[in-house]
């Protein structure tokens, strides 16, 4: 993914003399880390049981729907950079030695190596393939989830456009919380690089790309792709499919916070007409809700694979800015909670990266 900007720790494009860890900087770390523990205290971040938020999923809704939308956006996220690009040619005389390879890795698996087309060109086609894939998945999940009926009240993924309003400025009390320990994370990691002497790019392929840049509007479209299109996707894949599967699997195996299913908060209204038949009624529908162990583990295990597509060096804060915006999510099971807190630390990200840039 090319999204990602964890750029504390990895903007030492300075000397020796990196001034991320100054006095001045160190004093700013530590007065931000009291407002935002004190902000974890007030929310009861800490208090025990705070993941389970919500209910996603019901307990006759299928994960089928939701795991095939999430194959078909996978699917158009791979297929429109193919289509867009086709397959790279080296240029005429080029050397084919392995020096001539690049010795980084693109951060997106799909998109080829810098080296081979122009910036803009690999923006353009990432922001195709971004959009490209929420439109699959959200139209194809909508759409096979109506034809299994639906899904029960009270459950859902929590996209709407009435979570916006809630999700946009809890998103925003959680982003003060999570970026000040995502960057000491970044402060840290590079600090234990340089002490076993593990070198890396000093940054994002991209970023590099970003500052050299003159053309205002190839960094406008970069800008928009890291701070509005790339939250959007990878919450929607991550958070929204991969993570709500995950929790929901583990509650169908036992592992929910009140038996096997919760009753939904809104049951339908007392019916008074006659009773003309003994049958029993139908059981109101239910809502599988994960236990706290169910909905930590699907947050792990989609932590590190979010992780693991990152090249080597960032893994340590992202890792931990994954851990961070999943519990969120989980907690309040708004997926724009999860899309605000993304976006507004890749918009810190970028500005630091803009203005420390030499």
């Amino acid at each position: 993914m090319t999204s990602i900007l964890s750029i504390l720790g990895q903007a030492a494009t300075r000397p020796t003399a990196d001034p991320l860890m100054d006095r001045a900087t160190l004093i700013v770390l530590a007065g931000w880390g009291v407002v935002a523990l004190g902000l974890a205290v007030v929310t009861g971040v800490f208090r025990r049981g705070s993941v389970v938020g919500p209910a996603r999923l019901g307990e006759r809704h299928a994960l089928a729907p939701l795991l095939s939308s999430m194959f078909i956006g996978v699917g158009v996220w791979v297929a429109v950079p193919m289509f867009m690009l086709g397959v790279p040619t080296k240029p005429a005389g080029a050397p084919t030695t392995a020096a001539s390879q690049p010795t980084v890795a693109p951060a997106n698996p799909v998109a080829p190596a810098a080296p081979a087309y122009p910036p803009d060109k690999l923006v353009t086609v990432n922001l195709a393939a971004s959009l490209a894939a929420c439109a699959a998945m959200l139209v194809s999940y909508l759409a096979m989830r109506h034809q299994a009926g639906g899904a029960p009240r009270g459950a859902g993924l929590g996209l709407t456009p009435t979570d916006v309003r809630t999700g946009v400025w809890r998103g925003a009390v959680g982003a003060v919380m999570m970026t000040w320990l995502v960057f000491g994370v970044s402060i840290a990691s590079e600090a234990v690089y340089r002490r076993v002497g593990y070198t890396h790019p000093k940054e994002h392929d991209l970023l590099r790309m970003l500052g050299e840049s003159r053309s205002l509007l190839w960094s406008a479209m970069f800008i928009a792709s890291a701070v509005v299109v790339a939250p959007l996707f990878e919450e929607i894949l991550f958070r929204g499919h991969l993570q709500t599967l995950l929790a929901g699997a583990l509650g169908r195996l036992g592992l929910t916070a009140t038996g096997p299913a919760e009753e939904v908060r809104n049951p339908p209204a007392f019916d008074a007409s006659p009773v003309l038949s003994y049958a029993s009624p139908a059981p109101a529908p239910a809502v599988v809700r994960p236990s706290a162990v169910a909905r930590w583990l699907a947050i792990f295990v989609t932590s590190v694979l979010f992780a693991w597509i990152h090249p080597v060096w960032t893994i340590p804060p992202i890792f931990v800015l994954s851990l961070c915006i999943g519990y969120a999510y989980e907690r309040t099971g708004n997926l724009w909670v999860a899309i605000t807190m993304h976006a507004l630390f890749n918009t810190t990200s970028t500005v630091l990266f803009l203005t420390t840039r030499t």
